[in-house]
């Protein structure tokens, strides 16, 4: 019932949006930006609207709703007038149904999509995935088993911790006076340096971008036909919430007509890192396999085999691109076939006898399985041997 309320009001609200609030012209710069309010995956949502007119979104837009901030990610003139991108972020405090705000902005005719939020900072652990081929492993001490990577489930892999952020805008000539522009021109809502799309198209290598910067005067003067630009928030240090404040504050501004978030990779091939943790003191790791980058020689995928070197219980995590996680729980054992309290040349015999058939088979024997394979039988006797010499 507590349900049914909530949604019957955001219906409501909708109606309200509906009737008119979408197709507004466009307004005074509001005063929000990307810093106002921390937007996390949980909290915000991005919607796609469509509009007649150019429009400055505010949380009125979504009476009803607890939207307390409204910011533009996304702003694309159109044969019918714009298309925009927001991020709405809502007060969660009392509770917050995402799916059912979601399926009641959907009604609306205006909105075209809603997505999870891509740019918050805990959007990787959230939304992506790694598998382990086990969650659980049990290990004799002396013994081995292996743990791979099933799969890895990236869900956007362009916005990943590793891909740079800048800005791609469009003036409008008759507002603004692109003659006038210098290098810091856009300063203020974060834009470091910029540069006509034209020259940009011509492609530009990283040397290339280092003189520009020496000469921005002369790189400038080449104004582009388009009147696009592209520019560059926090140049070595590129983040999402800079790009999404300075966007926000572009498409607040008189005389752009769009503005949008673009991604390339910083530095090529560190799209993707892998590492693997456990406590040493437990087991020993060996990484092998995997699939190695030519450019850095970063390997991805590998498989590690688990020796256990000392009673007790320990997770094994494996992290990729330094955000997302998965573990697994490795609990290492004696193996102890005649239950004495020690593993040594008496549990090997018995092994050997088991594998022969010349004894029946015993919870105690079943747990020396030393290599993990499946089977007890005289290669886990030779584990056995090995570890009562204490050769490794």
């Amino acid at each position: 019932m507590k349900n049914t309320k909530k949604i019957l009001s955001l219906l409501l609200a909708m109606l309200i949006f509906c009737q008119g609030a979408v197709l507004v012209s466009a307004v005074e710069s509001s005063e929000s930006s990307a810093e106002a309010v921390e937007w996390t995956y949980d909290n915000s949502m991005l919607v796609k609207i469509n509009t007649e007119e150019s429009k400055i979104f505010t949380p009125e837009d979504f009476p009803d709703m607890n939207c307390i901030q409204v910011l533009t990610t996304e702003k694309i003139r159109t044969e019918t007038g714009y298309s925009y991108e927001l991020m709405l972020i809502f007060d969660t405090t009392d509770g917050f149904d995402w799916q059912a705000t979601a399926d009641v902005l959907l009604q609306n005719a205006a909105v075209a999509d809603i997505t999870r939020n891509i740019y918050a900072d805990d959007y990787n652990s959230k939304c992506c995935r790694v598998t382990l081929t086990h969650s659980e492993l049990y290990v004799p001490i002396g013994g081995t088993a292996t743990l791979g990577i099933e799969s890895v489930d990236f869900a956007d892999f362009e916005f990943s911790v590793y891909d740079a952020k800048a800005v791609m805008f469009t003036v409008d000539p008759d507002v603004i006076d692109e003659e006038a522009f210098t290098f810091d021109s856009f300063s203020e809502v974060g834009i470091n340096e910029f540069y006509p799309q034209i020259e940009l198209s011509q492609g530009l290598g990283w040397g290339d971008e280092v003189i520009l910067i020496n000469r921005p005067e002369e790189y400038l003067a080449g104004k582009s036909d388009s009147h696009r630009y592209y520019g560059a928030v926090n140049w070595f240090v590129l983040g999402d919430k800079a790009c999404v404040n300075a966007v926000n504050e572009l498409c607040n501004m008189e005389g752009i007509v769009s503005a949008t978030i673009i991604t390339y990779d910083h530095m090529e091939g560190l799209s993707d890192i892998e590492a693997w943790n456990a406590e040493t003191d437990i087991v020993s790791i060996n990484l092998y396999g995997g699939t190695q980058n030519p450019n850095n020689g970063i390997v991805v995928d590998q498989s590690a085999k688990i020796k256990g070197k000392e009673e007790g219980t320990t997770e094994i995590y494996v992290t990729r691109r330094n955000a997302v996680t998965a573990s697994c729980k490795v609990t290492v054992y004696l193996a102890d076939a005649n239950n004495d309290g020690e593993c040594n040349s008496l549990d090997a015999a018995l092994v050997l006898k088991y594998d022969a058939q010349m004894i029946e088979e015993t919870n105690e024997l079943l747990l020396c399985d030393m290599n993990s394979d499946g089977v007890v039988n005289s290669l886990d006797a030779a584990f056995i041997l090995r570890y009562d010499a204490r050769l490794e």
